[in-house]
């Protein structure tokens, strides 16, 4: 990027959306005078990573990218006020949406995703995968029909005892989309 006050901005932007960098919170980071990397960031977990932002010069890709945020941001808007994860099992949900979620579904979308946590959450014993460290997709939306309309499948990541301080219950943000987009380089050192 090359500019030190919007990486800056970028990578704070980044943490308030994502406080957990690479499987832990980050305590402390600073932009090293010796650029790159552009940050170094030092992690609950006692790593310390350094971390190179670049972006994006294809205007196609920006607008893909922006057709995408607006997907999401209606998916988004319907989960509001999302809840606190009081799962026992699971850790993180990404939504793969088919379309954009028009504001007449999100209290029926927000109602059926929430109840099918709730259910996936206490059979999970009995689901395929679950155990899985990295996760599982979920695609029986069948009694769910304002699910089914809306999503191709959830990508279900359990949380790990291994990780306990970091999957703690009661974590916010955890129904949300991967990310995409810009490259972030780690490298330890």
């Amino acid at each position: 990027m090359g500019n030190p006050t919007e990486e800056r901005e970028v990578f704070t932007g980044f943490l308030a959306v994502m406080p957990t960098f690479a499987g832990s919170p980050v305590t402390n980071w600073q932009q090293p005078v010796q650029d790159p990397p552009d940050i170094e960031a030092h992690l609950a977990d006692g790593r310390k990573l350094a971390v190179e932002l670049t972006s994006w010069l294809d205007e196609s890709q920006i607008g893909r990218e922006k057709k995408i945020e607006m997907i999401e941001a209606s998916f988004r808007d319907a989960i509001q006020p999302e809840p606190r994860n009081e799962t026992e099992h699971v850790f993180l949900v990404w939504l793969a949406p088919k379309r954009r979620l028009p504001p007449a579904d999100g209290v029926a979308f927000r109602s059926e995703l929430l109840a099918l946590m709730e259910v996936i959450d206490k059979d999970w014993d009995n689901v395929p995968s679950s155990n899985s460290p990295q996760g599982f997709d979920w695609k029986d939306f069948k009694k769910y029909p304002t699910l089914e309309k809306h999503l191709d499948s959830l990508d279900i990541h359990p949380r790990r005892l291994a990780l306990a301080s970091t999957m703690r219950k009661c974590g916010q943000h955890w129904l949300t989309f991967p990310a995409r987009g810009a490259r972030i380089h780690l490298t330890g050192w």
